[in-house]
C-alpha cells in the first residue's frame, strides 16, 4: 500500500467527523457554490460522496491514487445498488397506483350501473302509477256515463210508467240505480229471476212483505243496473222493469225456484295473501313475489249456464284463467286435479299438464269463461272468438278464478 504522510493522515482523521456533517453543496463551478442540492435520499448520498472525494483529492498523495480509485469504484457499486432499489420502489408505487385506478374505475362502473337500474325501476313504478291513475279515471268516466244514460232513459220513460202504474207506485231516481217501489195485488209470490247473474228466490208465504229484493238486469245497448223494491199486498203479484224496450212496468210470469248467486266479484277470503283488490273487488293485482297465486271469484256455481269476462290489465310473463273446486288449495291451482284453466300462451292446463287448445291472449284482451253445469263443461273465448269446450266432467260446484305469476299482474272483471 502506498505510503501516506503522517501529517496528511493525522489531518484527514481530524476532519473525518466534519465530513459526515458537511452541508450538501456541489462544486460544479464557482457560480454553483453555496447552492443547496436536491434533498432526495439518492441526491444526499451523491452529495456526501462528492464531499468525500473532494476531501480525498486534497489530502491524499499521488501514490495513493489507486486506492482512491478502488474506493470510488466500491462507492459507485453501492450507489448503483441503492439506485436500483429506489427504481424498484418507484415501480412498485406505480403498480399500486395502477391497481388503485383500476379498482376506482370498477367501482365507478358499478355505481353507474346501479344508478341506471334504480332509475329504470323508478321509471317503471311511475309508469305503473300513471296507468293505474288512467284506469281509475276511465272507470269513473264509464260509471258517470252509465249514470247519465240511466237518468236520461228514466226521464224519457217516466210519464209512460206513471200513466201505466197504479196510484201507489212511487219512482225514485238517485245517482245509483233506478229504485222502483211496486205494490203487488195478489197473494201468491213468485221467484225473482235474472238470466245473466243468477236469481233471488222469494218466500211463497201469502201476505209476506218484500222489503228489499234486488236484481241486476242488463240490455245489449244499455248496461243499466235496476233495483226493484216491492210490497206484496192482498194479491201478492209483483211488477218488474223491462230494460230491453225502454223502461216500463209489466206483469211477470211465474218462474221455477232457482238458487241465489252472489254478484260476480273477486272473493277477498278465497285468495292468496300476495294479491290485493280494488274497484269494489272487481280488480285483482299481484302485489309481491313470483309464482302462481290464485284469486277466486264469488260463488260457487252449482247449476245452470254462467259466464264471466276478464280483462287483462297488466301481464309480465303469463296469466291463468279458468274454474276450480271451491275448496282447492290456494297455490298452483292449475297443477292440481281441482283446477281447469286456459294459459295466456293458448294452452289448456289441468293436473300439471298442458294441451293444445286455441288462441292465446295479451294485455288488453277480453277472456270469457263459459260454464255449463248441466253438461259439467267449461269453454273459453278470447276477444269474442270461441275456442271450444276445454274440459268436461267438472265437479258439482265450481268457482271462476285467476292465477297471476309476476308482481304487478292485474285482471279486471268486466261482466
Amino acid at each position: 500500500m502506498p505510503y501516506i504522510q503522517p501529517a496528511v493522515a493525522t489531518q484527514f482523521a481530524q476532519i473525518r467527523p466534519d465530513i459526515s456533517k458537511a452541508p450538501l453543496f456541489r462544486k460544479d463551478s464557482e457560480g454553483d457554490r453555496g447552492r443547496e442540492t436536491d434533498s432526495t435520499p439518492l441526491a444526499k448520498h451523491e452529495a456526501t460522496a462528492y464531499v468525500h472525494v473532494s476531501t480525498l483529492e486534497r489530502y491524499v498523495t499521488v501514490e495513493q491514487h489507486e486506492v482512491v480509485v478502488q474506493g470510488m469504484h466500491a462507492l459507485s457499486q453501492q450507489f448503483s445498488a441503492f439506485r436500483a432499489d429506489v427504481e424498484k420502489e418507484r415501480e412498485g408505487v406505480k403498480e399500486r397506483e395502477r391497481v388503485t385506478d383500476a379498482r376506482i374505475q370498477r367501482l365507478e362502473a358499478q355505481i353507474e350501473a346501479q344508478h341506471k337500474l334504480y332509475t329504470q325501476h323508478i321509471t317503471q313504478a311511475d309508469a305503473r302509477i300513471e296507468r293505474e291513475r288512467e284506469r281509475d279515471l276511465e272507470w269513473e268516466r264509464e260509471k258517470e256515463k252509465e249514470r247519465e244514460v240511466t237518468l236520461q232513459a228514466v226521464r224519457e220513460s217516466l210519464p209512460a210508467m206513471l200513466s201505466r202504474g197504479n196510484s201507489r207506485t212511487n219512482l225514485m231516481v238517485s245517482k245509483g240505480p233506478l229504485d222502483i217501489l211496486s205494490v203487488a195485488q195478489k197473494d201468491q209470490a213468485y221467484p225473482e229471476a235474472d238470466e245473466t247473474e243468477g236469481a233471488k228466490v222469494l218466500d211463497k208465504t201469502p201476505g209476506a212483505t218484500l222489503r228489499s229484493a234486488q236484481t241486476s238486469q242488463r240490455t245489449p245497448h244499455l248496461h243499466v243496473d235496476t233495483t226493484e223494491r216491492g210490497e206484496r199486498g192482498e194479491r201478492g203479484e209483483r211488477e218488474r222493469v223491462d230494460t230491453s224496450k225502454g223502461l216500463s212496468v209489466r206483469q211477470s210470469t211465474p218462474n221455477p225456484r232457482k238458487p241465489v248467486y252472489p254478484p260476480v266479484v273477486f272473493s277477498p277470503t278465497s285468495c292468496h295473501a300476495d294479491v290485493t283488490f280494488s274497484h269494489g273487488n272487481t280488480m285483482v293485482e299481484r302485489k309481491a313475489g313470483h309464482g302462481w297465486m290464485p284469486a277466486l271469484v264469488s260463488g260457487p256455481w252449482t247449476e245452470g249456464v254462467h259466464s264471466v269476462t276478464f280483462r287483462i290489465d297488466s301481464m309480465a310473463k303469463g296469466i291463468m284463467l279458468g274454474v276450480c273446486d271451491p275448496n282447492v288449495r290456494l297455490e298452483n291451482v292449475h297443477r292440481t286435479k281441482q283446477g281447469w284453466a286456459i294459459y295466456s300462451g293458448g294452452k289448456r292446463c289441468t293436473a300439471n299438464k298442458a294441451y293444445t287448445y286455441g288462441k292465446g291472449f295479451r294485455v288488453g284482451a277480453l277472456v270469457t269463461v263459459l260454464v255449463n253445469m248441466a253438461t259439467r263443461s267449461v269453454a273459453f273465448a278470447v276477444d269474442g272468438t270461441p275456442c271450444g269446450t276445454a274440459f268436461s266432467s267438472l265437479p258439482s260446484a265450481v268457482c271462476p278464478y285467476v292465477e297471476m305469476w309476476d308482481e304487478g299482474d292485474s285482471v279486471t272483471i268486466v261482466r
